[in-house]
């Protein structure tokens, strides 16, 4: 087994280790913090740590270039804004949907556009 092979095993292990987690936050929130060792208070620390992470991904996709992993990253990133949305629902909803749809809809362009990125 190369190990480019092991590392590609690996982060299939890790994806169906994040839908697990993701999910059993949406089923059960407070089990799960205690579960991934999260605390309520640091929640807000979190989340900051998330969204500085989210512009670094997005800075580095931009440099590299690449149209595919461009729309990926931005399909992830309106995946986000739609379940926000959802949590939100009655609340304030309407700019995490304006997020998802904006993200969707920029991968849709990035996806049947031919030309080059520059």
């Amino acid at each position: 087994m190369t190990a480019e092979t092991l590392i590609r095993l690996l982060c299939w292990v890790g994806v169906a280790g994040l839908a697990a987690v993701g999910a059993a936050f949406l089923i059960a929130p407070q089990e799960t913090l205690a579960v991934v060792d999260h605390t309520q208070d640091k929640l807000p620390q979190v989340m900051g740590g998330r969204y500085l992470f989210f512009g670094v991904m997005l800075a580095a996709v931009l440099r590299l270039k690449d149209r595919g992993l461009l729309a990926g990253l931005l399909l992830a990133f309106g995946g986000v804004g739609f379940i926000d949305a959802f949590i939100y629902w009655g609340e304030n909803a309407l700019p995490h949907a304006v997020v998802g749809l904006v993200c969707v809809i920029a991968a849709m362009v990035l996806l049947r556009s031919r030309k080059g990125m520059s």
